[in-house]
Formats: C-alpha cells, structure tokens, sequence
C-alpha cells in the first residue's frame, strides 16, 4: 500500500473515530438531561401526593365544618320553634337567624367553588403529566435514534467478512 493511501485510510479512521467521540459526548449528554428531567419529574410527583394529601385534609375539615354547619342549621330550627312564642325577642332572633342563614350559604357556595377549583386544578396537574410524558417520549426516541446512529456508524468501521 502506498503511503498517500495509508494517509488516506488514516485520515478516514481518524474522522471516524472523531464522529463516534462526538456521538458519544452527545448521548452522555443526553443521558444527563434525561436523568435530569427524571429528577425533576419525580420532584414534581412528590410535589403532587403532598398537595393531593393536603386537598384531601382539606376535604375532611370541608365536610367536619358541614357537619357542623348541619348541626348548627338544627339547632337553629330548635331555636325558631322556640322564638314562636316569644314576642319581644322575636324580631330580634329573626335577624339573627337571617344573617346566619345568609353566612352559611356564603359557606356552603364557597366550599362549591373550593371543590370545584380542586377538580379543575387535578385535572390541570393531570393534563401537565400528560405533557410531561410526551416529551420524555420524544427524549427517549432521540436517544434510541442516537444510538441506532452511534451502532450504525460502528457498523461502518467493522471490515467487511
């Protein structure tokens, strides 16, 4: 083989090799963003079970304070049979009744709106997630599409059987 050849076919080996160095920091690369964003992801789930957590707490003292709010309504029908036959405290008692009852639909519509705030943020938690792993799919892929370069160069510097 002449020398100008084996230049040649030195030079082709050493771009190759320069190619696969290449591949390879960009997969490492990858790799890290990967680990990374799984990193993130598992944070972010973390994240997810501590509010779901929280929601639900929130739930429970939501229906301790109805069933309060239930007890009370009882109690202030006791008290408007009661007042019935008062006649000076009557007026008075009425008042209060009617602001009361004013309160507790304030409450009650409140908790509506609470609870419905919750569906509509689970479900914006949930298509977020949704997202998320689109993305990571398509992170996936450019790997699999990384290396399936990485081996098909590989495969070009194998001699021929």
């Amino acid at each position: 083989m002449s020398q100008a050849a084996e230049a040649v076919t030195r030079e082709e080996f050493d771009s190759v090799k320069l190619a696969i160095e290449r591949l390879e920091g960009r997969v490492d690369h990858l790799t890290d963003r990967v680990d990374h964003l799984t990193g993130r992801v598992d944070h972010l789930t973390e994240r997810v079970e501590h509010l779901e957590e929280r929601v639900d707490h929130l739930t429970e003292r939501v229906d301790h304070l109805t069933e309060r709010v239930d007890h009370l309504t009882a109690r202030v029908d006791h008290l408007t049979e009661r007042v019935d036959h008062l006649t000076i405290r009557v007026e008075v008692l009425a008042n209060d009744l009617h602001h009361l009852t004013g309160r507790v639909a304030d409450v009650a519509e409140d908790l509506i709106v609470f609870r419905d705030d919750m569906n509509t943020f689970r479900e914006d938690v949930y298509a977020r997630f949704d997202k998320m792993d689109a993305r990571f799919d398509r992170l996936e892929k450019a790997v699999a599409d990384g290396n399936a370069a990485l081996m098909s160069a590989v495969l070009k510097l194998a001699p021929s059987a």
